[in-house]
């Protein structure tokens, strides 16, 4: 009984209280200031404003601030910290989502579906969707890519120029693939070259290149006849080389920051010279130089024990022995496991998790 008397004392005063709640629900919404505040602020949007103002974020809330006043984002922009409405056309247009089309032009808003905002200035030379997307800016004024092309801040026509192809070589327009610009000038790339800001006319970028302000056939480079030294063409007789200015051969010199050095009595390591290491002798490994004669190779900027010529290969910064070793585990993190493979090699590990490590040389 008293259970039952309980639950209906409690039943009772939950309805009172909401007969009290929808009695000043209603009493409130018959005051149309704050009916109409209620409905801004939750109306069916959700979406923040596009400038960086503080976002006011009820649920469905729509309100934002600007410069300190709150602005309602599906009606209104905030542009440059003035409030200012979305253009008529979206208000009118069968758009859904109509914020997602209007943007800033600095203080103004505009319909980016018909308009165009260069350089600050608001230009409406577009008048549809399906147009716009063929128009661009070219400074502050609007042109149709698919017949003009932008040189610098002027409009010019393509003409036959396909726009993929399309550059501007002194405000005029020109085919890359065909010509190219030296210093303001156009020229023929089947026959000529631009070699430091000069017209040469031995041959075209297919068959020369530049040495300096001249050009040369990359045949003769190719068959070693001649040679490009410190921006001259040098005939060589074969196996020559260019270090700092000068030539050299290759087969007993080397070329190290731009010295000449003997490879008989010294080596270069990371591009730094490194004397009394002969090259036949020594290997580069980061700033040591591995012997030879010692056995030693470099694994991974490490020098380690074994030569490649002695059947040895690199597992990362260690060495191991090929055939009777091998390398696995993902990069990073390889290790030497004894075995054929590594499967073989990892069920093994398993059984004997311990194994006492014996490089094998």
């Amino acid at each position: 009984m008293c259970a039952t008397s309980s639950y209906r004392s409690a039943s009772q005063s939950m309805a009172m209280r909401l007969t009290v709640y929808i009695a000043v629900s209603l009493a409130l919404c018959s005051l149309p200031a704050i009916c109409q505040a209620t409905s801004n602020k939750y109306a069916d949007d959700g979406k923040p404003d596009d400038n960086h103002f503080h976002h006011i974020r009820h649920k469905r809330a729509v309100m934002s601030l600007c410069a300190g006043q709150e602005y309602n984002t599906s009606k209104q922009r905030c542009c440059e910290g003035s409030i200012v409405n979305i253009p008529a056309s979206l208000k009118d247009s069968s758009v859904v989502d109509i914020t997602r089309y209007a943007w800033c032009c600095a203080s103004s808003a505009y319909d980016i579906r018909t308009s165009l905002c260069c350089a600050g200035s608001l230009r409406s030379d577009v008048v549809s969707w399906a147009e716009r997307r063929h128009h661009r800016c070219c400074a502050s004024d609007v042109i149709d890519i698919r017949k003009d092309f932008c040189c610098g801040a002027a409009a010019k026509p393509l003409g036959t120029v396909p726009r993929s192809n399309a550059q501007c070589c002194a405000g005029s327009v020109f085919n890359n693939n065909i010509t190219g610009c030296c210093a303001g000038i156009e020229f023929d790339k089947a026959t000529q070259l631009c070699c430091e800001g000069g017209i040469t006319s031995a041959g075209g970028v297919d068959t020369h290149m530049c040495c300096g302000a001249t050009s040369y056939a990359l045949a003769e480079i190719e068959a070693q006849n001649m040679l490009c030294c410190d921006g001259q063409v040098l005939e060589n007789a074969g196996g020559l080389g260019c270090c700092g200015g000068a030539t050299y051969d290759k087969v007993e010199m080397g070329c190290c920051a731009n010295e000449i050095y003997e490879k008989q009595m010294d080596s270069c390591c990371d591009g730094a010279l490194r004397p009394g290491f002969p090259e036949a002798e020594y290997e580069c490994c980061a700033y040591g130089m591995a012997s030879i004669a010692a056995e030693k190779m470099c694994c991974d900027r490490t020098i380690v024990r074994g030569r490649p010529e002695l059947g040895h290969a690199c597992c990362e910064r260690e060495s191991y022995k090929e055939g009777a070793q091998v390398c696995c585990g993902p990069a990073g993190k390889k290790q030497v496991l004894f075995g054929s493979d590594c499967i073989t090699a990892a069920s093994e590990r398993s059984q004997h998790p311990d194994p006492k490590l014996v490089f094998l040389w």
